[in-house]
């Protein structure tokens, strides 16, 4: 919901943030950083609260973490390139993930963070975020999280 005050329009935050999981693989840790950077005005909104698979604390199963906050989540978002599909942690939540999606339990949005062919991959008929271009691509790498974290925000004010 918003409300509009003079020219100003704020973004009422929902009655609690939208648990946002990221998933990408070790070699995409900066792509997430750059993401993540963008991703802070909805985070001090109180729209979204993220976790990723890169949180876990030394001598915690990284499977049973990362499959419990997967659980946990409202929406996942798969930082796709070509780290990510040799990644058996990444490939395991991807499906976990779209099984949730399928049964409507949780939003699925894929990022892709590079050029890589992703046909006949369970995710393959889903919406692509930014608009189907590979973040890697772009001239300007920030105008392309840009339309990531808007494509986001739309998300979480449907849910």
């Amino acid at each position: 919901m918003t409300r509009t005050y003079d020219d100003a329009v704020i973004l009422v935050p929902p009655r609690r943030p939208a648990r946002l999981y990221g998933c990408y693989a070790e070699e995409n840790q900066a792509d997430w950083e750059l993401l993540d950077k963008q991703l802070t005005v909805l985070k001090r909104q109180g729209v979204i609260e993220i976790w990723h698979n890169h949180e876990i604390l030394p001598g915690y199963d990284r499977f049973c973490e990362c499959r419990k906050r997967l659980d946990a989540a409202d929406i996942v978002l798969l930082l796709m390139s070509h780290h990510f599909f040799p990644s058996d942690l990444c490939w395991e939540l991807m499906d976990q993930a779209m099984e949730s999606h399928q049964a409507g339990t949780k939003r699925v949005i894929p990022v892709l963070l590079s050029p890589v062919d992703y046909t006949g991959i369970p995710i393959y008929r889903l919406q692509w975020l930014p608009g189907g271009k590979p973040i890697s691509l772009w001239h300007n790498r920030d105008e392309a999280c840009e339309k990531v974290v808007k494509g986001i925000r739309k998300i979480v004010e449907e849910l």
